[in-house]
């Protein structure tokens, strides 16, 4: 009988962690988009904001643009703000590092929730839509 017992609480203790283990992956699978608030890994948010910012084609042409002056020069994204209440973004930095001093290039906005990326118009000292800043950039192009 107590044979039967111990085999019955070791049938139920890997079924819960069976359960689990399929619940935990289904956390995963139900997030599609590479959510930035991944409990899993608090560094896989991180990673994320850096790929889509370096992956942007203002960076990448001011990025081909330094480097043709300078090879060398030092490139880095920083995330310098988390999601508040008072503000739903993550704050990047794109900048230049010097060895006294960082030069900023741009500062983006990436939504926590979408995604969607702005920046801040030193003009307006509003935060804009990415896109809304592209079509002045053409605007003062012509």
């Amino acid at each position: 009988m107590k044979q039967f017992a111990a085999l019955a609480l070791l049938l139920i203790i890997l079924i819960s962690f069976s359960c689990n283990s399929v619940t935990e992956k289904s956390k995963e699978s139900s997030n599609p988009a590479g959510d930035l608030q991944s409990e899993n890994d608090p560094f896989k948010a991180e990673d994320k904001l850096h790929e889509i910012i370096l992956n942007l084609p203002e960076v990448k042409a001011k990025t081909n643009e330094l480097r043709k002056i300078n090879p060398d020069i030092r490139l880095v994204t920083m995330i310098q703000g988390y999601p508040e209440a008072q503000s739903p973004y993550y704050i990047v930095e794109f900048a230049e590092m010097q060895e006294t001093h960082k030069v900023n290039i741009y500062w983006f906005y990436v939504h926590e929730k979408t995604f969607d990326i702005y920046l801040n118009d030193l003009v307006s000292d509003e935060i804009i839509p990415i896109e809304s800043y592209r079509l002045k950039q053409k605007k003062s192009d012509l």
